[in-house]
């Protein structure tokens, strides 16, 4: 007896849509190429991919394929970048119970993106998320319970059993979220020790933040828990985060190698180009400190002083070089003056106004 073969249905288009996705975003992310410049033959198979994932998100239903579609949409891979297309698919398929989706929609409708800024419509969402466990969904929350965000006042003891669950599950977010409660003694008892120990964790996790703050302990000893004084420890730290793009982290670690000491070699080029990366993010101490640095002294290629204890920060090589000419250092210098005046810094404009800052010679 014959039998016809059944078309594939919504999960098995969404299968082969995922696998097909997951290996061209490999390619991708090994070779030169960019999302916005495929290859005409890369660009065939994303349409076959956009294709798949449409059948089984729209004809079929399938939240899966509905959000995978907003994240590609989103995040302008293959397709063009379009939050409010995203934010469609997300509430497609959140409508169905997909917590992803709803964290997802939730962070759009926080940001404005794609939509009116919507405190109550990420509160809802988030809700729902976080009744299911999602951690990102439970941190974000926590985030908004934390600050009143939507709410008529702060709900600090519930933000800490949000943070708490997500923590519980492994996200660092959470656990620096959660060890800053402890820190500040914001719905809990003030805990040195426990704050110390969530920020360790949660930088183990790669958190940014958490690492940015383990830094300045090390540094200031602003934690009982954790000795201060120790450089190479913080600038460790500062480094970790530095390398995610942290700007106060990049400052930081800027003037451990400005003014050296207790095993981290002295280094102005190091510190220059950490305070151009911090500048750029808008940080004013580091568009003052750069500017400081220009004026004073011409910055050579970088070399690393034998038997360092800390070293020069990776991708230095790949830095622009510092304007050679004295002219050129001077216009730079005065520009990030007034950058850093403009963003309120006191030292910058007083530079500006008694023109103190010369080059030396």
């Amino acid at each position: 007896m014959c039998r016809a073969n059944l078309p594939p249905g919504p999960t098995q288009l969404n299968d082969e849509a995922s696998r097909r996705y997951f290996l061209l975003a490999r390619r991708v992310e090994r070779s030169s190429l960019k999302w916005d410049a495929l290859s005409e033959e890369h660009q065939r198979e994303m349409a076959e991919i956009l294709r798949l994932w449409s059948q089984a998100a729209e004809e079929g239903g399938l939240a899966r394929a509905q959000h995978n579609l907003g994240v590609i949409t989103e995040r302008g891979e293959g397709v063009a970048a379009d939050n409010a297309a995203a934010l469609r698919w997300y509430n497609m398929a959140a409508a169905q119970g997909d917590s992803k989706s709803m964290c997802n929609a939730g962070l759009l409708y926080y940001l404005g993106k794609g939509c009116a800024t919507s405190y109550p419509d990420a509160l809802e969402l988030y809700r729902k998320a976080a009744k299911q466990g999602d951690a990102l969904a439970q941190c974000n929350l926590g985030v908004m319970f934390a600050h009143g965000l939507g709410l008529k006042a702060p709900r600090e003891a519930e933000a800490v059993e949000l943070f708490r669950a997500a923590a519980a599950q492994g996200l660092a977010a959470a656990q620096y979220c959660l060890g800053t409660m402890f820190d500040q003694g914001r719905g809990v008892p003030a805990n040195d020790a426990e704050a110390a120990r969530l920020f360790c964790l949660a930088a183990e996790g790669g958190n940014a933040a958490a690492q940015f703050n383990l830094g300045l302990m090390h540094e200031h000893g602003d934690n009982e828990a954790v000795p201060g004084g120790n450089l190479v420890q913080a600038a460790k730290f500062y480094g970790l985060a530095a390398e995610q793009g942290h700007a106060r982290a990049q400052y930081q670690l800027g003037v451990l190698f400005e003014y050296g000491g207790d095993g981290v070699a002295r280094d102005l080029n190091a510190a220059a180009r950490l305070f151009r990366r911090s500048a750029a993010q808008g940080h004013a101490p580091a568009q003052f400190s750069l500017a400081v640095l220009l004026c004073q002294a011409p910055l050579a290629p970088c070399r690393q002083p034998a038997g360092a204890a800390v070293a020069v920060e990776s991708g230095a090589a790949a830095e622009p070089p510092p304007p050679e000419s004295p002219a050129g250092r001077l216009a730079e210098a005065k520009a990030l003056f007034e950058a850093a005046a403009a963003e309120g810094n006191d030292m910058a404009r007083q530079a500006l106004s008694h023109q103190r800052f010369v080059f030396s010679k």
